[in-house]
Parts: structure tokens; C-alpha cells; sequence
């Protein structure tokens, strides 16, 4: 079911109708597209432990928790002849941004244009 949360990874399943499904769950399922995914502090915990090799009080200041989202913005590549850029902007309030692909560079790529996003943490 979807009631336990385990693991690293929180998900909100935006709950909603199925017209696929059947039965009297139908109108409370995972609805395609509207899903949103992100990190919980104890997987950012990890990564501390796992990259600085060794135990780490959960409390600060060893642990400050999950970097910003602001990490993500910059000029990325994202395949092997590097042509094909992607600009990711994070506005001030760290959870709007904007994605840019560089279709003149990578006229084949199917991101075209800016697009927003929304983020969750880094």
C-alpha cells in the first residue's frame, strides 16, 4: 500500500482517479504525471557518512542536512560530444527555476526552449 513510508526517497503520490482501475480504490490512485519525488534528511545523513567515511551525530553542526537547490544551477552537457547544453536557473526562493536547452546547438533534441520547474531540495 501506499499508507508506510520507508526509505530515503518521500513520495507524494498526488492521489486521484484511475480510469484504468477498477473497483472501490479507483478513485484514490497514483495519478501519472503529478508525482513528486525527493530526498529525506536520513538520505542526505547517509551520504555524509558514506563520502566523509566515517559516523556522523544527525545533530549540527556534524550534520547541517541536505544541501540547497541551489546546487543544481549552472551549464550542464548531457551527452558524449558535449553540444547539447542545458541551463538550470534556481530562483531566490530555492523551489521555481528554469530549465533552458540550447536548441540551436542540439537542433535533434526534443527540450526545446525554457522551461520551469519546480524543486525539492538538492
Amino acid at each position: 500500500g501506499y499508507q508506510e513510508r520507508f526509505g530515503v526517497t518521500y513520495t507524494d503520490y498526488k492521489f486521484g482517479p484511475d480510469p484504468n482501475a477498477f473497483g472501490q480504490n479507483a478513485a484514490t490512485q497514483p495519478t501519472e504525471g503529478n508525482q513528486l519525488r525527493r530526498r529525506k534528511d536520513s538520505s542526505c545523513w547517509l551520504e555524509a557518512v558514506w563520502s566523509g567515511q566515517k559516523l556522523l551525530d544527525v545533530n549540527p553542526p556534524a550534520f547541517s542536512g541536505c544541501v540547497a537547490s541551489s546546487i543544481f544551477t549552472g551549464t550542464f552537457t548531457d551527452n558524449p560530444a558535449g553540444v547539447c547544453e542545458r541551463e538550470i536557473t534556481v530562483n531566490q526562493d530555492g523551489v521555481i527555476g528554469s530549465l533552458t536547452c540550447d536548441s540551436a546547438k542540439c537542433p535533434l533534441d526534443p527540450c526545446k526552449g525554457t522551461h520551469t520547474v519546480m524543486f525539492s531540495g538538492g
